[in-house]
């Protein structure tokens, strides 16, 4: 596997709250942390997710866009031409929402070309994707996953957040060097 086809998520990511506001009374110990696996459960079966760049003048940028979660890593699609393409090539910092508003899952980090893969992950992303999307029309080969130019990003996530009841079980998890 070469480095840019590497997982993000070679660990479990550090767990804990987020640094809320006591007035919410949120508990401030580990009871009702979610697990990562609703985390990743909310990826694999959310239709679209909102991603989040930044223009070069600084104004944000925000748009759904199709997303999966394939061996641990979490892909998206947006034409490298695009103005989300566009800013990602200047600033590729980003956040990454779950289209449902109840269930949150919030991916903040950054987001690089993931070009060139290996036949085996282009089947399983093309795989993943056609399963999601098939229905709308869209129905990925792996060849295009194989080549440079794809308009497909993986997410190297430096924080995520996430919750179902705000009040009981906000979430934090840092990878690395998260915040």
């Amino acid at each position: 596997m070469s480095d840019t086809e590497a997982s993000v998520n070679h660990f479990e990511p550090q767990r804990s709250r987020p640094s809320i506001h006591p007035s919410y009374g949120i508990p401030t110990d580990e009871s009702g942390l979610l697990p990562w696996s609703w985390v990743t459960e909310r990826l694999e079966n959310e239709p679209l997710v909102w991603m989040s760049t930044t223009r070069p003048d600084g104004r944000p940028h925000v748009k759904p866009v199709w997303g999966v979660y394939v061996d641990e890593t979490l892909y998206i699609e947006t034409g490298p031409v695009s103005r989300g393409g566009r800013n990602l090539a200047k600033n590729p910092a980003i956040a990454v929402h779950v289209q449902r508003g109840e269930d949150v899952v919030i991916f903040e980090g950054e987001a690089e070309p993931a070009w060139a893969l290996s036949r085996e992950r282009a089947v399983r992303i093309a795989a993943a994707v056609d399963q999601k999307y098939g229905k709308s029309g869209y129905h990925p080969t792996p060849e295009q996953y194989e080549r440079d130019g794809s308009g497909l990003y993986r997410i190297r996530p430096r924080v995520v957040f996430a919750w179902s009841d705000f009040l009981k079980d906000p979430t934090r998890w840092t990878f690395g060097d998260g915040e």
